[in-house]
């Protein structure tokens, strides 16, 4: 059995779910060995004491955590676990230890937005290399959330807002580091109306699962193979 999630996230996907999906979905797991082997996000908050030194003698790197907010009070309040205002601590003994950590940083307009997203994106950043990368991802929300608090949805102000935020970093941190280091969900871009980045922008795309870089990859894979696409009728309109 997978190790479960102990936290209650305001934006849980898990309780988003509409009733009588099949039981799989509604399994919070919260496993690092998942995170090492298949890239799924976790949040570090039920790990004890044997579960780090099995990640640092086995170097089970890269992790991907989800970080939300680093600001202790912020992220307890987000996540509805006393254990999750430790995030920082937890991080910096995985990177003392030589794992290399992606994270990402799940915004929710008016909790985790604005002044504590710049913090969140600074403090992750200073901890580059060994924290790869930033995905900043807007909240995802359903018309069932009966068990979870009633949160704003993400508009397109935000998401111009949370864009300038990124690009102004990835600037800095490309003169800096070497890296942007920080990426945008492919979403903020079409909710800001705003053109998606080239494919050297994405450095490889270390996030493409979690949403980042998939549209540019459509757009280009698209561009290259129009030509070869042919109508049912054998008719091609132009």
């Amino acid at each position: 059995q997978p190790k479960r999630c102990h936290n209650n996230c305001v934006f849980c996907f898990v309780y988003q779910h509409p009733k009588g999906v099949r039981r799989e979905l509604l399994i919070k797991d919260d496993d690092y060995v998942f995170s090492f082997v298949h890239g799924n996000f976790i949040t570090l908050t039920n790990l004890g004491e044997p579960e780090f030194r099995r990640i640092l003698d086995e170097r089970l790197s890269p992790l991907y955590v989800s970080v939300h907010a680093t600001d202790p009070e912020v992220r307890v309040r987000m996540m509805k676990n006393p254990k999750s205002g430790r995030i920082l601590a937890d991080i910096d003994r995985l990177v003392a230890g030589g794992i290399d950590i992606h994270t990402q940083l799940v915004v929710v307009p008016g909790m985790n937005d604005e002044a504590i997203l710049t913090k969140s994106i600074e403090e992750l950043a200073a901890r580059h290399p060994r924290v790869l990368t930033i995905a900043v991802v807007p909240v995802g929300l359903t018309k069932h959330r009966g068990r979870l608090p009633q949160l704003r949805t993400f508009t397109r102000e935000d998401a111009v807002r949370a864009l300038d935020e990124v690009h102004a970093f990835q600037t800095a941190f490309r003169k800096r580091h070497g890296s942007r280091i920080v990426f945008a969900a492919d979403e903020m871009y079409v909710l800001a109306d705003r053109p998606v980045p080239p494919a050297s922008a994405y450095e490889g795309f270390p996030q493409l699962e979690n949403g980042i870089g998939m549209l540019r990859q459509t757009i280009d894979a698209w561009s290259k193979g129009k030509e070869s696409v042919r109508p049912r009728n054998g008719k091609r309109e132009r």
